[in-house]
């Protein structure tokens, strides 16, 4: 969020709170991003564990 806040040019003194910066940046939320890195993560070890199969 610090990037984010810097990007716009605001501090937290400013006060604005962090869904209206996300939304100013066009950000995607957090929780799709971490969904999108265990996914990644699974399909990596799914093929791992497949490799070690054969």
């Amino acid at each position: 969020m610090m990037m984010l806040r810097w990007m716009c040019g605001k501090t937290r003194k400013d006060r604005i709170r962090n869904i209206k910066i996300q939304r100013q940046v066009r950000a995607a939320p957090i929780d799709t991003k971490i969904r999108e890195g265990r996914l990644r993560w699974f399909g990596y070890s799914a093929k791992t564990a497949y490799k070690c199969l054969n």
